[in-house]
């Protein structure tokens, strides 16, 4: 076996060391967030929503379980990580007033749930988990592009008191309020469908523990995005009344097809593209030894 030779049990560990702080993985999060923060929304969307999780969890998915194969500990390291992204990164995000550190912390959080259903290692967890990141690179992009759209309107990325929700720029408000529902897990959004087969893939593999905080740290998501809408949007925020005003149509029309997309996404599997992805995603990443370097190794 491949593992049984030290340096290739030193390479999967340097790799994955590597790919995690790519990946802004708790507790290698403190680069992503310095610069997430300061970054142009646009920017900080691609960092958050695509490079991060496309460069970082990706690669270590597809390297890591190609060459390793899943009786490596890539799975064991994946859950462990995951699951404390999940819970960490979720409760920071719910003490932040700063909107993009806030979607940072959520991103780091849900890019979690993607880590566990790769950590489980079976196919409907790896159906989950692809289903649940590819939900991500297109929800999270729109957070941050919607905070950017609040920033440009008010010129403050900080949230206000709470207060009533006022609708002062519509498409950005509903463009807002459509990413949160997804996060959160409501339906129709494809998280609520990837969240669903990532439970049942847990309790089939009679992770108890693991399936109650996935629901718990679900269920505690929604106040989290509740409180970041309403305060954005609060009638006590500066220049409401000039806001809707700023914004022209290359700002807005991206909000409109991200919030299209996004709710488009669970028609994958009520589609054709349904079957392909049943049965191709577990066979790539499980049945490893066509697609492995192992015969180049030994």
């Amino acid at each position: 076996l491949l593992l049984q030779k030290p340096a290739a049990r030193l390479a999967l560990a340097f790799l994955s060391g590597g790919l995690l702080i790519k990946a802004g993985f708790i507790p290698f999060h403190s680069w992503a967030i310095e610069v997430e923060q300061v970054a142009p929304a646009p920017v900080a969307s691609m960092f958050a929503g695509v490079l991060r999780p496309v460069m970082g969890l990706y690669v270590l998915i597809r390297v890591g379980f190609v060459v390793f194969g899943q009786a490596s500990p890539l799975p064991a390291v994946l859950l462990v990580f995951g699951l404390l992204s999940i819970i960490v990164g979720g409760y920071l995000s719910s003490r932040e007033v700063r909107l993009q550190k806030l979607f940072t912390y959520s991103s780091i959080s849900q890019l979690g749930y993607v880590a566990v259903g790769f950590g489980l290692a079976t196919p409907l967890g790896l159906i989950a988990g692809y289903f649940y990141f590819f939900n991500l690179i297109l929800v999270i992009p729109l957070l941050f592009l919607s905070a950017g759209s609040i920033f440009y309107a008010l010129e403050t990325n900080r949230l206000t008191k709470p207060g009533e929700p006022s609708p002062y720029m519509p498409i950005t408000y509903f463009a807002f309020m459509g990413a949160h529902l997804v996060v959160a897990g409501i339906l129709p959004g494809g998280i609520f469908f990837s969240k669903l087969l990532l439970l049942l893939a847990v309790f089939q593999e009679n992770r108890y523990f693991t399936g109650l905080i996935l629901i718990l740290m679900s269920l505690f998501t929604l106040p989290t995005m509740i409180r970041s809408v309403r305060r954005a949007f609060s009638d006590e925020s500066e220049n409401r009344l000039f806001a809707i005003k700023k914004g022209g149509i290359l700002i807005k029309l991206p909000l409109v097809l991200m919030v299209i997309f996004v709710f488009l996404t669970p028609i994958l599997f009520f589609s054709p593209f349904r079957e392909l992805i049943i049965e191709g995603v577990p066979g790539v990443l499980l049945d490893s030894l066509s697609y492995s370097l192992r015969s180049l190794i030994r």
